[in-house]
């Protein structure tokens, strides 16, 4: 049994050793001839997770020009935007060899190894070059071995007095994941301020509990129950469904820049202060869920009152796209941030956000089917006047980097 144990204890040993051997060849197994020239800016963590991902695993091989802090590489990527008409997102990074050759081009944030090791490893070509948006091929860009010079020459490594970029080696590791060029901690913040934003809706609010109020009193507290859920679910898929679109509209768009949507974020803070200052005053309320509107007719008229719960899930999907008038805004605004993020951490925000919105529907659920009441539009709107505004002011701190 020992002799057992300790062949055991060998094996572990010598399969770690060749675990090791590997990672380190494949750090090195990369030519000294390629580089990985990043634009991207320091206070974006989507482009400081690729250096970290780069010092890794190619820690001999990158160069970073920073857009944010100088003028020199700010110039020379608002030239090469201006020359190529590719979108202006960060990171976008150039595998070049030799400083001749350009392997490949990549727009934004790619967390793997091999994608960039096939890269590098690939052989030149004299005649063209490709581009991916991601780790997905967007296509190809016809240039001549002369026409890459150029390219390198100008945009990447101009003269040597006029290149101001660094060889990373050890970037530093405290940013965290955003969207937007923002720290994590202002994204968190301005998804939070737009979610709730969003999800006080006195349109979908108004409809619901009063749906789940007149189920209840004509059936049961469970069918009501049911209902809700089944209604909350429909509202749920339908966010859902009309995000993942619009994510793709603007990714076809090319994006925004972090210093736009800086200024989105502060254009629709004031916004959200105005219209509530606005709506204070006036007492005005949304006229797509008053009875005139198709959908307050025909929930009014008790049409789908006493249809079955299933139908209430489609009710639910109904209301979340032909009330957008009523909380576009927000979940725009939001989208336009989430734009910037790759991978799996773009849904999860997406999903968080949604998640926020349908948050009230679940709270009132449990109100309405307790008391049998619908809950008051006044105290609703009551509510909504004092978040909407903190939100609009916490979007204008975030805007301002204060946050």
């Amino acid at each position: 049994m020992k002799k057992k144990f300790m062949l055991l204890l060998l094996s572990i040993a010598i399969v770690q050793l060749v675990a090791l051997s590997i990672t380190s060849l494949a750090a090195v197994s990369v030519p000294k001839e390629v580089t990985f020239y990043e634009f991207g800016e320091s206070t974006c963590p989507h482009c400081t997770a690729l250096l970290n991902l780069f010092a890794n695993n190619f820690p001999n091989n990158t160069v970073f020009c920073d857009i944010a802090t100088s003028q020199s590489c700010l110039n020379r990527f608002s030239n090469w935007l201006g020359f190529s008409s590719f979108p202006g997102s960060v990171p976008q990074t150039f595998v070049i060899y030799n400083k001749t050759y350009i392997l490949g081009i990549v727009i934004g944030e790619v967390d793997n190894a091999t994608f960039w090791a096939n890269i590098a490893l690939s052989q030149p070509n004299e005649a063209r070059f490709p581009v991916y948006a991601g780790d997905q091929l967007w296509g190809y860009v016809n240039g001549s071995v002369v026409a890459q010079q150029y390219i390198i020459n100008t945009f990447l490594y101009p003269s040597a007095n006029n290149t101001n970029t660094s060889t990373i080696t050890q970037p530093s590791t405290n940013q965290t994941q955003s969207g937007g060029g923002m720290s994590y901690k202002s994204f968190i913040t301005s998804l939070a301020s737009l979610a709730i934003t969003d999800a006080v809706n006195i349109c979908v609010i108004s409809i619901y509990t009063l749906l789940l109020a007149s189920i209840a009193t004509r059936s049961s507290k469970r069918r009501a129950a049911l209902s809700g859920l089944l209604f909350t679910l429909g509202v749920f898929s339908g966010y859902m469904i009309l995000g993942l679109g619009l994510l793709k509209l603007i990714a076809a768009l090319g994006g925004l820049p972090t210093l736009i949507i800086r200024y989105l974020l502060a254009v629709y803070g004031v916004i959200l202060i105005v219209s509530s200052v606005y709506s204070y005053v006036k007492s005005k309320t949304c006229k797509t869920c008053k009875e005139e509107g198709i959908l307050g007719k025909l929930f009014s008229a008790g049409k789908w009152i006493e249809k079955s719960p299933p139908l209430h899930y489609l009710f639910g999907l109904a209301i979340s796209i032909a009330l957008i008038p009523c909380s576009a805004g927000p979940y725009l605004v939001f989208l336009v941030m989430l734009s910037s993020i790759t991978g799996i951490a773009k849904m999860l925000y997406l999903l968080v956000y949604v998640l926020i919105f349908v948050a009230p529907l679940l709270i009132f659920l449990e109100v309405v089917v307790l008391t049998m009441k619908a809950v008051p539009e006044s105290k609703v709107k009551l509510f909504r006047s004092i978040i909407v505004p903190l939100a609009g002011i916490l979007l204008i701190i975030v805007s301002l980097g204060l946050f």
